[in-house]
Parts: C-alpha cells; structure tokens; sequence
C-alpha cells in the first residue's frame, strides 16, 4: 500500500528472480518467469505469501512462460500454447479467443490496443489480430520482419489508431496503423446487380456469368 509518500510491506519475500511479466487477477498477484515457471502472491493478514504455481496439465514449457492481461483475462503464453485462466475451475484452459493465432509459432508478446485489436510478436515479425470484424483477420507488418527487438526486451505502445510505437533493434518504430490498414488491405466491395432508373427499371446485371448480353428495356 502506497500512504502519504510511504510503502507499507514493500517487500516480497518471493525467492525468485525479478518477474517482468505480472498481472493482477482477482485477489492475486500472478509472476512468471521464462524458466521457472509461474508464481502467485496472496496477502494474509497483511503478509504477502508466495506460493508456486502446479502445472498439473503439463501446460507449462521450460522456456517462454509470459502472462498478459487481455480483455480483462489472464492469458498464459508458452510454447505448449495460448491459455486463459478459468475462474470456475481455477486453472488454464486453452483459449477459445486466440484460436486464430494457435497456427502462428514462436509467439513471444502479446498487447491490446484500446479498440480491442491485438499485436503480437513472433520470430521477429510483428502482426496485429484485428478485431474490428468478426473474423479476427489477422494482419502482419512486414516492413518490420527483422527489425524489432524480439530477445525479452520486446514492447509496444498503442497511443491510438493513427501512433503505435514498436521498439527496435537500433531505436524505435512509428506506425500509422489506421492509414497503413487502408492502403494495404483496402476496402473492397462486391456488386450483386446493377439497376437502370428510368419510367420502366430494368436489371441489367444479376450477377450471373453465364449472361451474354446486356440489354436494356
């Protein structure tokens, strides 16, 4: 607790490395660490208690276990998959949300943006799954392949939809995503039939291939 300039019980006593990766859910603190594993911290009368994590369904690897808070979940990443934790039975389950991105390998950040898109990082190329459909289309950025930083050093910070900034090998990225969507994957449109208004209107296409000729009455 933070008091009049103060922390009260500003130690933990928690005998692992400094944790980079922390989320707060419900009532308890979650750590992980890439080779350790994950670790929660509950405070009892005051005290905080620091307990480890049972990995019961072997969903843990010996590397890359990272925790994020996504849409109010907890979401787990390693290399054995993308898991959020389930309240009711008080464990990891495989996540239902992230199915489009369970064919992407090697994912090593994860980030919301305030419109409920999610950037993501992997082997050095950062994509977004753009939520703004119900398709959760994935889009990838290749301008950056190479470019970022992608040694547990990665992160990105969505301003807003016109500035996101990415860290990178020799400095830092800028991206117009809002501009950058529209001239990659531009808007397209799909014409089922064109009409002809006049005193009589006539269909002059039904969308049909097999039609010839076009005549207007």
């Amino acid at each position: 607790n933070y008091s009049q300039g103060q922390f009260s019980n500003p130690k933990v006593d928690a005998h692992f490395e400094s944790a980079r990766f922390i989320v707060q859910h419900q009532n308890t603190i979650w750590a992980s660490h890439p080779l350790k594993g994950l670790y929660k911290i509950r405070y009892s009368n005051g005290v905080p208690v620091v307990s480890m994590y049972k990995d019961v369904h072997k969903i843990l690897s010996s590397n890359h276990n990272k925790l994020f808070s996504i849409r109010n979940k907890m979401i787990l990443l390693s290399d054995k998959g993308i898991f959020e934790y389930d309240d009711k039975l008080a464990d990891f389950v495989p996540s239902s949300f992230f199915k489009s991105l369970s064919s992407i390998s090697n994912l090593t950040y994860l980030k919301e943006d305030p419109y409920g898109n999610v950037w993501f990082i992997s082997e050095k190329r950062v994509g977004v799954m753009d939520n703004s459909t119900d398709s959760h289309k994935i889009i990838f950025i290749p301008e950056l392949t190479n470019k970022i930083q992608a040694n547990g050093f990665e992160h990105i910070n969505v301003i807003d939809s016109n500035n996101v900034i990415i860290t990178g090998e020799n400095g830092f990225y800028h991206i117009n995503y809002a501009e950058y969507k529209k001239k990659r994957y531009p808007l397209q449109s799909h014409i089922s039939n064109v009409s002809l208004v006049s005193r009589k209107d006539s269909l002059l296409f039904g969308s049909y291939a097999s039609f010839k000729k076009i005549r207007a009455v």
